[in-house]
Order: C-alpha cells, then structure tokens, then sequence
C-alpha cells in the first residue's frame, strides 16, 4: 500500500453496530484458530491445509466486515480489495482430507494446479 493509500484506510470510521462487532469477533476468532493450527506440531500438513482454509474463511468475511462498517461508502477504492477465495476452498478441503486419510501424502509441485482457478479469481 502506498502512504497514500495508508493514510485513508487509517482514517476509516467504522461504527460499532452489532454486525461490526460479530463480523469482527468471527474473523478475528478465525485469525486465532489459524495461528493456533500453524503452531502445532501434531499432524502439520493437514494443520496447514486447515489453517488455509480458517484464513481463506477470513479473507471472505472481510467483505462482509467492510459492508457493515460502511467501508465502502468511504473509500469505494477498496471495493475489490477483499477478494473472494471461494475457489480455494474446494482444493483445501480436498488437501486436508488427504492428508489425514494418505499416509506420507506430501504436497508437491504436481498438485498447485488444483489453485489455479484461485489465481483467475
């Protein structure tokens, strides 16, 4: 972000409403659980696909959070700012049950074509 573009988004008022507050405590519950998965040490490759998918959630709800706080009414520039990751979250599941169900399953180069239509979002 450029300082520019930093200076409006720090001078964003978003009303506290109950929306906000869910929406928020949601995302930040979802932000947590992630950390929280990242920093096990038990069973780390599914962790990680799960954590993707808690922080795929997250980036999503952030539209929402924007709507309620009334973002967008301050800075229509942020409009497409959070991207839905709603493609992601087939092949993250997928990795995540494989890597609970396959012994040794390790992820490759072979499998990112599974995010590729992520990238075209």
């Amino acid at each position: 972000m450029s300082a520019t573009t930093t200076a409006i988004f720090l001078a964003l008022q978003v009303p506290l409403t109950w929306a906000t507050i869910v929406v928020g405590a949601v995302m930040a519950q979802g932000l947590f659980a992630a950390l929280i998965l990242l920093l096990q040490r038990k069973n780390r490759r599914g962790n990680v696909f799960l954590a993707l998918l808690l922080l795929f959630f997250t980036l999503w709800l952030l539209d929402t959070f924007f709507r309620a706080g009334e973002v967008y009414a301050q800075a229509p520039q942020y409009y497409f700012w959070p991207i839905y990751y709603s493609l992601g979250f087939g092949p993250l599941v997928y990795f995540y049950v494989k890597a609970l169900t396959t012994r040794g399953f390790a992820f490759g180069w072979r499998h990112v074509w599974h995010f590729a239509p992520v990238a075209v979002q």
